[in-house]
């Protein structure tokens, strides 16, 4: 058990010298990334380039909201053309809305969570 502990212990100390600025910089991104442990998160940065950030709330819900809808709309639209056998154009335009409200609500919850 003794041997397992040992092995485990981290044997390399790095320091890094930086200026109040870049302190500030350094604290402001990890905040960001919600990391209160410095060292945690230069080794992420060093051997990840980037660290993801995964946040559930409002853009997720969002975006489940989003699918939701198109689902609630491709039913409409499905028992729309079994009784009609037809498809009308603004059937068709309101799901491809639907579908795109998806698309940028997935785009922009790409686009924040990483830094």
């Amino acid at each position: 058990m003794q041997e397992d502990t040992q092995k485990k212990k981290k044997h390399v100390l790095k320091r890094v010298l930086l200026d109040a600025a870049e302190m500030k910089a350094v604290k402001e991104r990890m905040e960001f990334c919600h990391e209160e442990n410095f060292s945690m998160y230069c080794k992420n940065m060093m051997l990840n380039g980037f660290i993801v950030i995964i946040d559930d709330s409002a853009e997720l819900k969002r975006l489940n909201l989003s699918i939701n809808e198109i689902s609630t709309n491709i039913n409409q639209i499905t028992h729309a053309a079994i009784k009609s056998s037809t498809v009308s154009e603004d059937s068709i335009k309101a799901l491809l809305d639907s579908l795109e409200k998806v698309w940028q609500s997935q785009r922009s919850l790409n686009s924040g969570n990483q830094f």
